[in-house]
């Protein structure tokens, strides 16, 4: 998770431990973009306005290693435009700030990620986790 606001931080890794997630936090876009690289994350949550290298710029960055890894933003902002500018960096979806606890299941669910606490025979949990 790429998040600079240490109150949103806070907040989204309350939410991520909520829905069992293993997580990575990422104050910047260029940290962001080094921890994909040195580790194979499931999904990565970039919030759009991180300092130094924003969140569009990272995802850019991270399409040209990793083009498959479901990116999706995480901003304040809704407009139309700021949606169409998320996927034209590279990324899959949005999620506004104020429903993150709402939409991250059902993210997770989309982008098909095994978590442990959705699936029924959970015999053997693998770790995954969430830059």
């Amino acid at each position: 998770m790429a998040e600079n606001d240490p109150l949103s931080r806070e907040y989204v890794a309350i939410t991520l431990e909520h829905l069992k997630i293993d997580f990575r936090l990422a104050k910047n876009g260029q940290e962001a973009v080094s921890l994909a690289k040195e580790k194979d994350f499931d999904f990565i949550l970039m919030d759009l306005n991180v300092s130094g290298m924003d969140g569009f710029d990272a995802s850019r960055a991270i399409r040209k290693f990793n083009p498959n890894i479901p990116i999706v933003a995480y901003s304040p902002f809704a407009s139309r435009n700021d949606k169409l500018r998320v996927l034209d960096s590279g990324m899959n979806d949005y999620i506004p700030k104020s429903k993150a606890l709402y939409l991250l299941r059902d993210m997770v669910k989309l982008f098909n990620i095994g978590l442990p606490w959705m699936q029924k025979q959970a015999k053997n949990p693998i770790s995954h986790s969430a830059a």
